[in-house]
């Protein structure tokens, strides 16, 4: 039998999940390749943007989780910025990922709905998020 786990369980589960691995040893990265992330996607089928400037960020500041309006726990980290330091644009970039730092292994990874480039001396701006749902 499958139950519904209680708005207020997923959100302290959540939060308890981000206050420990690999939430707390956590980057966010951008990847170039074709890929459609899933269930078996590792960390060495990304392949990450190699313009000046870009390098995995540090995943911080973790708000409590709140529930969205379809009953999941959600909760938002600290904005991100990747640049791009050199004199040309940067390759196609087509999702992102996050990358447990002390395991080295892929935490999660989603293909951008539109892919861009980061202009010459330019940058991006990107909110981690994670959510939980729980039916």
């Amino acid at each position: 039998m499958i139950g519904v786990i209680a708005d207020e369980s997923k959100l302290k589960m959540l939060d308890n999940e981000l206050a420990n691995p690999p939430f707390d040893t956590l980057n966010m990265g951008l990847y170039t390749n074709t890929l459609t992330p899933a269930h078996g996607t590792v960390i060495g089928d990304l392949t990450e943007p190699t313009h000046g400037g870009y390098g995995q960020q540090t995943v911080a500041g973790w708000g409590s989780a709140t529930l969205t309006g379809d009953f999941h726990a959600l909760a938002v980290a600290t904005n991100v910025v990747f640049s791009n330091t050199t004199g040309s644009d940067s390759a196609l970039i087509k999702g992102w990922f996050y990358r447990d730092t002390t395991a080295n292994k892929l935490v999660a990874a989603a293909t951008f709905d539109t892919p861009f480039v980061i202009p010459a001396g330019g940058s991006v701006t990107l909110t981690p998020k994670f959510r939980k749902t729980g039916e």
